[in-house]
C-alpha cells in the first residue's frame, strides 16, 4: 500500500508542474499528464501485488518519501511574505520578516518548503516535519515534530495537514478551528490541499473529502469522482478569524474541471473548461487558472483577458495581484502588477513565483531572479546560489 500511495502521489504532485515530464537532461519527454497517470496506476498495482507476495517475509522497514523521489518534483524555493530556498545541502534559508517565519537555522536534510505568510515548514528526507511561524503560531511545532512516516505537507491559513505514507492524514491546527482536523477516518489519501479552515483530501479512487468550514459549500465534494488533483483557494483577512472562505477545485482525468465555493468573482466557473492538465487558485481566492494539454492557458473572469494569447506555458503561478506563465523555453511571461519589470530579460528559469510586490524565478543554475519591490527590508532573495532545483 506505501508503494501505491507513493507512485500516485507522484502524479497528483506533477500534474501542477505542468503539462508535461522532461527528462533529466532537460528534453521533452513527451508524456501527457494523464498518460503518466495511466502508467504511475498500472505500476502501483504491481507493486501493490508485489508487496502482498513479500508479506511472508516479514513488514517494509517505515518509509519516508523517498521511494517516489526521482518522479516528484519537490518545492524547493517557496514564498508568501517570506522567501524560503533549499540549498544544495539539504540546509535551507530565508528571508522576510523578523517573527518568527524564517527561523530556519538547523534545519537539514530537508527535500521540499511550503511558505503561506504565517508558517514555514520543511519536509525532511526522513519523513519527520519542521516547522516555525509567527507569534503563537509556533507552538505547533511542538505537534508537527512528533509527525513520522510524511510524504507531504498542505499548509491552511490557520493550521498544518500532513499526508502519511500509508495514505492517512494528521492535522496540527490553531485552537478556535472549525473541523478541519477531524481526518482520523480518512485512508488512502494521495495527495492533500488546505485552506482557510478546510482540509481536503484526494482519495487513490479518485474520489475526494472535506472537513472544516462549510459556509459556502467548499466541503461539498461527495460527487466528485476520477479527480487526479485538487487545490484550494481562500479569501480571508488577515488577524480576524471571523473573516474568511475556500472554494475547492478538482481537475478530473479527462481534463475536465469541477469546484465548489465561495463564487464571488467567478472562480469556479469552469464547467466548460476541457484538455486541462494543472490547476491552479489564488491565495486571495479570486481566481482560477487551468493549463492545457497544448501550453495554452485558460482563466475565470478576472484573469482569462490577460492569458488568452499565452503559449508554450509549462507551469503557472498565481499571486495577489499578479499572474506569471514559464515557457517551455525558461523565459517568463506576466501580467498584473505593473512593477514587475524585468522579466522579459529572464532565461533558464525553471520555476515562479509570484508574491505581492514582486516575482522570483529559480535559475537552472540554482540562482534566483527578482523582479518588483525589495522595501529594503530583506526580502530580496536574489544574491541566493546553490538553490536546490525542483
Amino acid at each position: 500500500m506505501k508503494r501505491m500511495i507513493s507512485l500516485l502521489l507522484a502524479v497528483c504532485l506533477l500534474a501542477p508542474l505542468g503539462a508535461r515530464a522532461f527528462a533529466e537532461d532537460g528534453s521533452d519527454g513527451g508524456k501527457h499528464i494523464m498518460d503518466l497517470l495511466t502508467e504511475f496506476k498500472e505500476d502501483a498495482e504491481q507493486a501493490d501485488e508485489t508487496e502482498q507476495s513479500d508479506e511472508a517475509e516479514g513488514p517494509d522497514e517505515a518509509e519516508g518519501p523517498d521511494e517516489a523521489e526521482e518522479a516528484v518534483k519537490r518545492a524547493t524555493l517557496a514564498a508568501s511574505s517570506q522567501v524560503v530556498g533549499i540549498k544544495e545541502d539539504g540546509t535551507v534559508v530565508a528571508v522576510g520578516p523578523d517573527t518568527g517565519e524564517c527561523d530556519v537555522s538547523g534545519w537539514k536534510d530537508i527535500i521540499e518548503v511550503y511558505a503561506n505568510g504565517r508558517f514555514t515548514v520543511g519536509l525532511r528526507s526522513d519523513g519527520r516535519v519542521e516547522l516555525t511561524a509567527e507569534g503563537d503560531a509556533a507552538l505547533l511545532a511542538e505537534e508537527t515534530s512528533q509527525w513520522t512516516d510524511i510524504v507531504a505537507v498542505a499548509l491552511g491559513s490557520y493550521h498544518v495537514v500532513g499526508l502519511r505514507s500509508d495514505g492517512t492524514v494528521v492535522v496540527a491546527a490553531d485552537p478556535g478551528f472549525d473541523g478541519q482536523d477531524n481526518v482520523d477516518d480518512w485512508t488512502d489519501i494521495v495527495a492533500v490541499a488546505a485552506g482557510y479552515d478546510i482540509t481536503v483530501g484526494l482519495k487513490a479512487d479518485g474520489t475526494v473529502v472535506a472537513c472544516g468550514r462549510n459556509d459556502d459549500g467548499q466541503c461539498d465534494v461527495d460527487d466528485w469522482t476520477d479527480i487526479v488533483a485538487v487545490s484550494v483557494g481562500s479569501d480571508f483577512t488577515r488577524g480576524v478569524r471571523s473573516e474568511g472562505t475556500a472554494y475547492v477545485v478538482g481537475l478530473r482525468s479527462d481534463g475536465t474541471v469541477v469546484a465548489t465555493g465561495y463564487n464571488r468573482y467567478g472562480q469556479c466557473d469552469v464547467s466548460g473548461w476541457t484538455d486541462i492538465v494543472a490547476i491552479y487558485t489564488s491565495g486571495l481566492g479570486m481566481e482560477t487558472v487551468g493549463l492545457r494539454s497544448d501550453g495554452t492557458v485558460v482563466g475565470t473572469e478576472l484573469t482569462n483577458g490577460a492569458v488568452a494569447d499565452w503559449t508554450d506555458i509549462s507551469a503557472v503561478s498565481v499571486g495577489i495581484g499578479g499572474i506569471a506563465g514559464l515557457k517551455t523555453d525558461g523565459t517568463v511571461v506576466y501580467a498584473g502588477n505593473e512593477t514587475m519589470k524585468g522579466l522579459d530579460d529572464w532565461t533558464d528559469i525553471v520555476a515562479v513565483i509570484v508574491r505581492t510586490t514582486s516575482t522570483l524565478g529559480l535559475r537552472s543554475d540554482g540562482t534566483v531572479a527578482f523582479a518588483g519591490y525589495d522595501f529594503g527590508d530583506g526580502f530580496y532573495a536574489g544574491g541566493w546560489t546553490d538553490i536546490r532545483l525542483p
